[in-house]
């Protein structure tokens, strides 16, 4: 039976080496240390093509300058993603690694790491007062009512007497029905009644930030 040869495939990982003849990247390398320990210098930009080195260059630094941090981030492998998020979860989790000793309360940020990996999202309620038209006039009947049967005592009972005495409450009716109907499109008969009504009497309005 012939022996075939199996492919060989080249793993993405870098080396951290420099495997040119003329050694272009540990030169580069040297001059860019010199740069980083440099407290002048805040930000180093490695400018290259496709498979130029970049990646190498860096694995090349971080083994020389042992007493450094060095985080490293795939923006290629997170293109489909939230970039902000992701090298959020990428850094947490690099900070609460067990083989990094970059912060002193890793279980602190074991738990930021959880809630990122969970799409917290923070909300804050604010209450603020706003008094709807039905409880203002809820307010307003408490003074009207007697005022007027006070008034209307001595009135002939009839209709104009009926609708002075229950003119506010036949006005918050009215309102609740236009609320109601307002309320009813994508809503059952029961969701959109409670709706109308928590708009009609509600006493604060609760904004989400």
């Amino acid at each position: 039976m012939e022996k075939t040869d199996k492919p060989k495939f080249l793993s993405n990982v870098p080396l951290g080496e420099d495997l040119f003849e003329g050694k272009s990247q540990e030169k580069i390398a040297t001059v860019l240390e010199e740069v980083l320990v440099d407290d002048q210098f805040q930000i180093v930009g490695i400018d290259g093509g496709w498979g130029t080195g970049k990646s190498n260059l860096v694995r090349m630094l971080e083994k020389r300058m042992k007493n450094h941090a060095f985080f490293l981030y795939d923006v290629w492998g997170h293109q489909e993603d939230d970039q902000r998020r992701s090298i959020l979860i990428e850094l947490t989790d690099h900070l609460c690694a067990d083989s990094t000793d970059l912060v002193a309360d890793k279980h602190k940020w074991k738990e930021k790491y959880k809630r990122l990996l969970a799409k917290e999202k923070e909300v804050t309620t604010v209450n603020r007062p706003s008094l709807s038209v039905g409880f203002i006039l809820s307010l307003f009947l408490i003074v009207y009512v007697p005022s007027v049967t006070a008034f209307a005592k001595d009135m002939e009972i009839g209709l104009w007497k009926f609708l002075l005495v229950l003119f506010p409450l036949i006005l918050i009716l009215l309102i609740f029905l236009y609320k109601w109907v307002c309320s009813a499109k994508g809503n059952s008969l029961g969701e959109s009644a409670k709706k109308a009504l928590q708009e009609t009497f509600q006493v604060y309005n609760c904004i989400y930030q």
